[in-house]
């Protein structure tokens, strides 16, 4: 009976060790769970798991589905190298990029486009056992109208006021390769906080799911951490423990203090970047240098190098820490088209803040974010309460540089939400306390837009949160160079109606929905001194691809003060042509 009793108390008194050990090699995970024609959920910094399955399926016809909630540049290595015959995902990492676009044109590669926001709750449905879950996003676009009836239909709301709403089915993936900060070797595991909603891949996950961490803890420790771990031991099959799993990739952690930071590798993503610019024989070399010709994880950071390692990790420490911005004086008062443009959307989201009192500040990459940050700065001046946030989920963070994820970004939040939360809790419709700052490739006189595929045939990224925020904001601003290419009576591909676009900024003038109207008119533009506004005006009649409408009350437009530039200045990417 005292045996018993022991045993008894045995099991209630903590363990540093707790559950079977599902430590595992890399290789021996993708060798024992991925399978030819597997579904296979790719985690956005899951760069060592990724490898290992080019390393072993490479020059076979395995016929993946691959899919992710954005396929970056090396994720879509899989579709190049044949393996994956099939994506799903929200945006893709075509931009104009000529060796994809030969490489879309030359092979029958099928895409299903989605949103952020759509692709998540199709997860987050597997996840949670439902056949489907409703949506806001992608009605009446042309994301919804070529998605197949057997995964998006849309419906009348049986409990609202005759409203559409739209259903996505659940997605549910065979495998679900995932990194993460920490895991114990049963596999309770700790993800970055700004991609905690790569969980619902291991949820969605119908088979198996590999773990890769930065470093593997005890259980002890994960109970110190239970706040945040967000994929319990009981739906992982292999833990990996692979530090620099992310690489080219960066991780924050501020929390786990056994396991540093790091910054993405750029000298490494450049490489590759001109591996796959530069043809087949450019990207096989750099393939069988990096991938094919190294056999485990450890022999990559091997070649990789120490001394690259400590200064990512070095790089991230500093930017952690230090945090303080200091603006200087601009040293020319002298400014480009872009910069002009930057500064009107500036002033023009702190008049549209004000006017519509709304509370935080969605904003996109591109002169989008230099411009909302410079509004921000000079509301709070103000003493104006505005947030800033961007769809990774971190809100309320202090503006320090352009990277929109970048760690001084990652590490000063005053809230870790989740991408469900972003796009589905805070951007919630109509009433939503919001607006949302987007960017274009081209857009109608009804301020519909496209950032997906162009009526040539050229692929562009595709929504990502484009759709999801437009759909979501209480009120949107666009930004965007003004050419008869862009700005085109008709567009070919609907990727976010315009209802909520009530403002467009372009490098000539500002477009408005002026008093109700559901056509953009110019209401205001910038010129230089010695140009008449009848110059100006044709001017910008003809880079307007429709028969542009004038507000009677248009304006001149102020140029930008030194203080201002100052400030753009700080947030730009670079001089003249941020990336819009």
């Amino acid at each position: 009976m005292n045996n018993y009793f022991s045993r008894m108390t045995s099991a209630f008194q903590p363990q540093e060790y707790e559950g079977p050990s599902k430590l595992t090699t890399l290789r021996e995970a993708v060798s024992k769970h991925v399978k030819p024609h597997d579904h296979i959920f790719l985690s956005q910094r899951g760069s060592a798991g990724l490898y290992e399955i080019l390393r072993q399926f490479m020059n076979t016809k395995p016929n993946f589905t691959m899919s992710s909630i954005m396929v970056s540049d090396l994720q879509f290595l899989l579709a190049i190298t044949g393996l994956a015959t099939k994506v799903i995902t929200s945006l893709l990492p075509f931009g104009r990029n000529p060796r994809l676009q030969a490489f879309m044109r030359e092979n029958p590669l099928e895409i299903e486009r989605w949103t952020i926001h759509t692709i998540i709750l199709r997860y987050m449905a597997a996840g949670t056992g439902v056949p489907f879950l409703p949506t806001r996003s992608i009605i009446g676009s042309s994301i919804g109208q070529e998605l197949e009836p057997g995964v998006y239909q849309e419906m009348t709301s049986p409990f609202g006021n005759g409203s559409r709403v739209g259903m996505v089915s659940a997605l549910k993936p065979d495998v679900a390769i995932i990194h993460g900060v920490a895991a114990d070797p049963a596999g309770n595991t700790i993800l970055t906080p700004d991609w905690t909603v790569d969980s619902w891949g291991a949820r969605a996950s119908r088979r198996n799911t590999i773990v890769t961490v930065e470093k593997v803890i005890s259980t002890e420790a994960i109970r110190k951490y239970a706040p945040l771990v967000t994929i319990p031991a009981f739906m992982v099959d292999a833990v990996c423990e692979t530090p620099l799993g992310a690489h080219p990739r960066e991780i924050y952690n501020g929390w786990v203090n056994e396991i540093q930071s790091y910054v993405g590798d750029s000298q490494f993503s450049r490489t590759f970047q001109e591996a796959l610019q530069g043809g087949d024989q450019s990207l096989k070399k750099w393939l069988k240098e990096w991938i094919i010709d190294i056999t485990t994880h450890e022999e990559f950071l091997e070649k990789l190098g120490d001394a690259r390692a400590e200064k990512i990790r070095a790089t991230a420490r500093q930017q952690i820490t230090e945090q303080e911005l200091d603006i200087h004086p601009t040293q020319s008062a002298e400014y480009t088209d872009v910069e002009m443009m930057a500064v009107a959307a500036a002033r023009k989201i702190q008049e549209v803040v004000q006017r519509g009192n709304y509370r935080f500040i969605q904003a996109g990459p591109g002169i989008a974010l230099p411009a909302t940050f410079q509004a921000y700065s000079s509301l709070r001046a103000q003493d104006y309460d505005v947030e800033v946030m961007v769809g990774f989920g971190n809100y309320g963070f202090r503006p320090h540089n352009a990277a929109l994820a970048g760690l001084p970004h990652l590490s000063t939040p005053k809230m870790y939400g989740s991408m469900f939360d972003m796009y589905g809790a805070f951007l919630r419709g109509p009433g939503s306390p919001s607006l949302g700052i987007l960017g274009i490739a081209e857009i109608d006189k009804y301020a519909n837009i496209n950032i997906t595929r162009m009526a040539d045939g050229t692929y562009l990224a595709g929504s990502g949160g484009h759709n999801d925020c437009a759909m979501g904001a209480g009120e949107v601003l666009v930004t965007g160079r003004m050419s008869p290419q862009r700005f085109r009576d008709e567009i070919s591909f609907i990727t976010t109606p315009g209802d909520r676009v009530l403002t467009v900024v372009t490098d000539l003038g500002i477009l408005e929905k002026y008093q109700g109207s559901k056509e953009l008119i110019l209401t205001s533009y910038y010129a230089a001194k010695e140009t008449s506004d009848k110059e100006v005006i044709s001017t910008i009649k003809k880079q307007c691809g429709w028969k542009l409408k004038i507000a009677p009350n248009v304006f001149r437009q102020a140029p930008p003060t030194v203080e201002e530039l100052a400030i753009i200045r700080q947030f730009t990417v670079r001089r003249g042509d941020p990336e819009e």
